[in-house]
């Protein structure tokens, strides 16, 4: 540190600034070994430093009392040391290496002039202000923005820039630094890089100095850019001491390659490994690290720095070629709060690349076709001129790979070609496309040998005005050269040839600082997390030559996009809002709000809420401003769009403050509605969930105010003996007790589908053959319609689905409340109790003949046969006169969505009423079947759309569950979907129409619930199990004669058209696809009964007819057995790619709830029939026997290690309860990527039902307290 440095301190370390000669000294001497050397040598130099540095200056008439000035140092020189220092050190360290002491400090020195005129209200508990625009939180290892309450522009002040301009080229540098314009050369100030504030300085020499603001002081890389590790007395790296894991080391290997070019069949591709990825997992915090990035090209001398910096290039990575880039992390700070990684490239002389290589055993390597751009069009295939083209490849790949991300690049100009080829290269760059909206540019520092670093400079700038148009400031911050070749006499006998080298690493160090800070007020300083998953998205788009730039806030919001249909929510919400001053108070309040729910999930960045705003949220505004009324009537207020957007922006900045200081986006969105809570008590809306203002909703509990399933996750808390039941004690928005339990569907599980048939009085077999299934599966507790996730219905399946899911009925209980329905629905119509007439009219009914006149006149009279009050009344006793089939009900605990098929009357369509209200992604009203968009999954896509189930399906209509603003009572959809033309008359529901039974269309409604699934759930649209149910048909075959009269053939077509309809769809399920289909059906010997029919109830052992499909009962009791296991990767390191394939983690869990009768059971019977897994083609042994003891959570959870070739590969997990066959258990089979898609484990930026990322360290604690261990699987 040079005299003028310390000169600084001391002064500064004063109230007045100002100090007389003999304080001066005085200070020296408390604070320096130099004043205790002996010799009067060092009052000169302090003389001298005071005269003739422009940062001091003489207080008139005041004799020896100096201050400071506002002008800053303007030369950073080293000042030498006593040789007897110099010799001594020289014995005690290697050169590079330093001493570090403690025990000397110095009173803490306020903020500096440049910082203090930038900075005084940014810098929190220092002398520059007390309130300030940083925050930090509880580690100080993760700076973000915070600010005040206005709402204006000015909410985020920026330190202002200090401008310079030299040789056309304007930089513009942070606050932190301060840039002499005579020298060109950086000047220090003596700041703490955490910006702490106060702080003190400590050293044993000048030349040494360390805040000691630990853990986020940064250690700067000049502390070891002499040997290559840090000092051996200095104190821990930051973060280091408090850190009980160890830098996590990755595979041992000696690879270090990221991204490579190379030629394939005349095509250019660009391999990728997955370096990036593990050498940022690899830090032992990547949640709350915030690496830096520098960029080093060439070879020679890079290797030198490389190696300084702690770096060694071994073989095989010493060469490099055009676009190859490696990845290194540099040793120092790399357990702190700000690691750096060192992307390291080169431009040989060489116009050739290489041919793609073989795949290590040891990385993951992706290869992708490379588009190359040439003057605006782009080509993928090789072209004509191959050398010019072969560089192209390169500079696109540091284009769009390394200018985004970096803090700096650094050019080694002699180790290229010189600064010609490095000013081409430029050039080329600039000629590019732009990489990145980030406003954050990285520094360049081109390093040289032997000319000097101002003519170089000239000559480089000069070289690309002459190439290009485009200006250097346009992709860089600043340019800066250093020249290596110090060899004045002076220096040579000094020694001094290494001295360069730290000038270069001092630069780098201060470079990277300075951007830290940029990023910070610029909200994209990004984790490790987030860094690795950014990485990533360009790794996949950097082959395309036409992409857009890297936008890192559209990047972040891709696995959970902003709703299509947002604004048609947020306008249906705003007609609520009577005035202007409602729509202030209330409605803005709460749509900003909501955004910040949406924005801003655990695990997301904290980008800038204006960014956001102006980006997602703008648009939509200012569409609800031309579809909602914001002029009322009767008021002269009106809105504007600008001003409602606007004030939205406003308030969502001052919701972010809070974000900010440590709250959820949940927590405080919370907060805030129930704020409101009287005026929600007059809003209800079966469209849109007011919760969120962006799904609709799902759950209709007693207070009427509708939840979707998101925000039931969000705001709910799951169950600890039950993790996929949602306990919802009282609705967020009014406040009122509702006690919902509402059970969701495992992320790996497939689906499960139920279809009963119609069939009037016969509607009591498929019932039957659930309490056969009920009891083969023989789990108490565990009723047989808990097996199922979708249950439809038709006709008197319609009943059955109802009693069994929103009833929450047992079969028994069903099958006696649908005994008595039907004999209170099946009334014959009574005669007439008139006098004479009456007695008289019975009489005759006994006369066939005449029976059948009256009947006839009767059913046209009446059009019906029975009348319909006696079975609306039996409905309204079962289902409740006033409950909708979307209220809160047992199907919401169960997690079974409930659907009814009818028939409209005009045409005949089908249509179809659900539990669910209709919710799921589909393309209208009508059913209609996805389109499959690829079959690779996409990141835009937060799911992969797949191939429909089916391809010929049954064309039907969505009806809403409200009608003239209420909800459709349920025994009213029961009363529809029972409707059989000559039976009972058609029911009208107001507002929607007139309908009938729907199994006039679908009797077996199959075809329909396949659909629905894929709308449900559209990353798992197949079903692994279908279970159909049917109420019977005639074997009897035609007898020739009339019984071939066209009335009889179209009978049999009408009766025999469910056996049809069940070919049909076990004939179109897509081949090789998983799933079981099992079909149920009763075959009568002679003609069916007629669907009023009341004798089979009084016929238990139904002797006239046989029960087809029976035989594969016990195939489908294994199989939902088996649906009740799922499996799990581990949160954290699911997969590790090793020896040419993927080491996989994960547990089979069981999803009865824990310590409950029914797992107990279910473990009791797997242990006396000696069942196993097995994994591929590997058994897995399991002591059920031990369960509870083995398991204290109560939970049933096996830890599995498997091994895979690639991640597309397919493999199945199977329950083996028999010798002779196995069953797979729920998902199964299924690749590793599918199983990190539906976990979400990739979304790093946070999943919209804010579910929260397991550490990493729960998963080494499971491990370390695991009491079996499994063995890797071998495949």
């Amino acid at each position: 540190m040079t005299y003028a440095q310390l000169i600084y301190i001391a002064l500064h370390s004063t109230e007045k600034k100002a100090m007389g000669l003999g304080e001066l000294y005085h200070w020296f001497e408390e604070n320096t070994r130099r004043a205790n050397k002996g010799g009067e040598g060092w009052k000169n130099s302090v003389r001298s430093n005071l005269s003739v540095n422009k940062a001091f200056q003489r207080v008139e008439r005041k004799g020896s009392l100096w201050q400071l000035t506002e002008a800053g140092l303007t030369e950073f020189q080293p000042t030498r040391k006593p040789r007897t220092d110099r010799r001594a050190s020289r014995r005690k360290q290697p050169e590079g290496s330093y001493k570090w002491k403690t025990s000397v400090a110095l009173p803490s020195p306020s903020c500096p002039p440049t910082l203090q005129d930038h900075s005084k209200e940014n810098v929190p508990g220092s002398d520059c202000g007390d309130d300030g625009f940083w925050s930090f939180d509880g580690d100080f290892t993760s700076p973000e923005r915070s600010q005040p309450e206005s709402g204006t522009s000015t909410d985020y002040p920026t330190p202002t820039p200090i401008t310079s301009t030299r040789d056309g080229l304007e930089h513009m540098h942070d606050p932190l630094w301060a840039w002499n314009l005579d020298s060109g050369r950086y000047v220090h100030w003596p700041y703490c890089s955490c910006l702490c504030g106060r702080q003190q300085f400590c050293w044993t020499d000048v030349n040494d100095m360390l805040p000691l603001c630990a853990p986020t002081a940064f250690a700067p890389m000049w502390t070891s850019m002499g040997a290559g590790s840090s000092p051996p007395h200095a104190p821990r790296l930051p973060g280091a001491a408090d850190d009980p894991h160890p830098v996590r080391n990755m595979t041992h290997c000696k690879h270090t390659g990221w991204l490579r070019v190379a030629t394939k069949d005349q095509a250019y591709v660009v391999e990728s490994s997955d370096r990036a990825q593990r050498l940022l997992d690899s830090l032992p915090r990547p949640d709350s690290q915030y690496p830096s990035i520098l960029v080093m090209i060439g070879n020679a001398a890079k290797r030198v720095a490389l190696q300084r910096l702690g770096v060694d290039i071994t073989r095989p990575n010493t060469t490099r070629g055009h676009g190859e880039i490696h990845l290194n992390k540099a040793p120092v700070g790399a357990s702190g709060a700000r690691p750096t990684l060192i992307a390291d490239a080169d431009v040989p002389p060489h116009k050739r690349l290489g041919r793609p290589r073989k795949s290590t055993l040891c990385h993951e390597v992706v290869a992708r076709p490379l588009s190359i751009s040439h003057g605006g069009s782009t080509t993928s295939t090789m072209p004509s001129a191959m050398p010019p083209a072969t560089v192209e490849a390169g500079d696109q790949i540091y284009n769009r790979m390394l200018l985004p991300f970096a803090d700096a690049v650094c050019f080694f100009a002699d180790d290229i070609g010189g600064v010609e080829v490095v000013a081409q290269r430029l050039a080329s760059w600039l000629n590019l496309s732009t990489p990145s909206t980030s406003s954050v540019r990285p520094w360049l520092v081109v390093v040289v040998n032997g000319d000097g670093e101002d003519s170089a400079r000239s000559r480089l700038l000069q070289s690309i005005r002459e190439r290009t148009n485009a200006h250097v400031s346009e992709r860089f911050h600043g340019v800066r050269v250093i020249s290596l070749a110090d060899k004045t006499p002076k220096s040579l006998r000094r020694r001094l040839d290494s001295l360069r080298w730290d000038i270069l690493s001092n630069e780098l160090s201060y470079m990277t600082e300075t951007k830290r800070v940029e990023r910070v007020l610029a909200s994209c300083l990004f984790s490790a997390t987030h860094l690795a998953g950014l990485l990533r998205h360009a790794t996949e788009h950097v082959g395309g030559a036409g992409a857009p730039p890297l936008d890192f806030l559209a990047v972040s919001r891709l696995d959970n996009p902003v709703a299509a249909d947002l604004s048609a929510h947020l306008a249906g919400f705003l007609t609520h809002c009577d005035s202007v001053d409602n729509l202030k108070r209330f409605a803005v309040p709460v749509i900003a709000s909501s955004f910040i729910l949406d924005q801003y999930p655990p695990g997301m960045h904290l980008f800038d809420p204006r960014d956001v705003f102006q980006m997602f949220y703008k648009d939509v505004c200012h569409n609800v401003c031309g579809t909602a009324v914001l002029a009322h009537e009767g008021s002269t207020d009106f809105l504007l769009p600008s001003q409602f957007a606007k004030m939205v922006e406003a308030q969502m900045a001052r919701i972010f403050r809070q974000l900010t200081a440590g709250q959820a986006s949940a927590s405080l969105h919370r907060q805030l509605v129930a704020a409101f809570a009287e005026d929600w008590v007059q809003l209800r809306s079966n469209s849109t969930c007011y919760l969120c203002l962006r799904r609709a909703p799902q759950v209709f509990p007693a207070c009427g105010h509708g939840h979707c399933l998101n925000c039931v996750e969000v705001f709910g808390v799951a169950s600890a003996a039950d993790p996929w039941l949602i306990e919802v004690a009282e609705c967020i928005l009014c406040g009122q007790n509702v006690d919902m339990q509402i059970r969701v569907k495992p992320d790996t599980a497939s689906v499960r589908v139920l279809c009963i048939d119609g069939g009037g009085t016969r509607g009591k077999y498929p019932l039957k053959v659930l309490k056969q299934l009920e009891d083969d599966i023989g789990l108490p507790g565990h009723p047989v319609q808990q097996n199922f996730d979708v249950v439809f219905g038709t006709s008197s399946g319609a009943i059955s689905a109802g009693a069994l899911c929103i009833n929450g009925w047992t079969v028994d209980e069903c099958i006696a409340r649908f005994e008595s329905l039907s004999n209170d629905a099946f009334t014959p119509r009574r005669v007439p109790s008139v006098p004479i007439i009456g007695p008289l009219i019975r009489l005759m009914m006994r006369i066939s003949f005449f029976a059948t006149v009256v009947r006839t006149a009767a059913l046209l009279l009446f059009d019906s046969r029975y009348p319909s009050k006696h079975i609306e009344k039996a409905l309204r006793d079962m289902f409740g006169s006033g409950r909708s089939i979307a209220d809160y009900s047992a199907a919401d605990t169960m997690g079974a969505m409930v659907g009814m098929t009818v028939a409209t009357v005009q045409d005949a369509s089908a249509c179809i009423f659900t539990s669910y209200n209709g919710v799921g992604q589909r393309t209208g009203d009508r059913g209609s079947l996805p389109v499959s968009l690829s079959s690779s999954p996409s990141p835009s896509r937060p799911f992969e759309a797949r191939e429909p189930m089916l391809t010929d399906c049954i064309d039907y209509e969505l009806l809403k569950t409200t009608a003239d603003g209420d909800r459709v009572a349920l025994w009213e959809i029961v009363r529809c979907a029972t409707a059989a033309p000559y039976y009972f008359t058609p029911w009208s529901i107001d507002g929607l129409g007139t309908f009938q039974d729907g199994g006039l269309v679908a009797n077996n409604p199959s075809s329909i619930a396949l659909q629905e699934v894929a709308f449900l759930f559209p990353e798992a649209p197949y079903p692994s199990l279908l279970v159909s149910l049917g109420t019977g048909s005639s074997s009897s075959s035609s007898g020739g004669g009339w019984r071939d009269c066209f009335l009889s053939r179209l009978a049999r077509v009408f009766r025999n058209r469910n056996k049809n309809d069940w070919r049909r769809i076990v004939a179109q399920k897509k081949v090789g696809r998983s799933g079981e289909f099992f079909r149920f059906d009763v075959e009568f010997d002679g003609s069916e009964p007629p669907l009023d029919s009341l004798s089979s109830f009084d016929d238990e052992e139904d002797d006239g007819c046989t029960f087809e499909g029976l035989p594969a009962l016990r195939r489908l009791v294994l199989c939902a057995r088996a649906e009740l296991f799922i499996f799990e990767l581990r949160a954290s390191r699911p997969y590790l790619f090793s020896d040419g394939g993927y080491d996989c983690r994960g547990q089979i869990c069981c999803r009865l709830r824990a310590r409950s009768e029914s797992l107990a059971a279910l473990m009791r019977q797997l242990a006396s029939g000696k069942a196993y897994f097995r994994v591929g083609s590997h058994k897995v042994a399991c002591d059920f026997a031990s369960y509870p003891a083995a398991f204290p959570d109560g939970h049933f959870r096996l830890d599995v290690k498997f091994r895979v070739a690639s991640l597309q590969e397919s493999l199945a997990i199977c329950l083996w309860e028999t010798a002779d066959e196995g069953h797979d258990i729920s998902g199964s089979p299924f690749t590793v990527q599918q199983l990190v898609r539906s976990q979400k484990l990739e979304q790093c930026f946070g999943t919209s039902d804010h579910r929260k990322k397991r550490r990493r360290d729960d998963d080494d604690d499971e491990d370390k307290g695991a009491s079996r261990k499994q063995p890797r699987l071998k495949r």
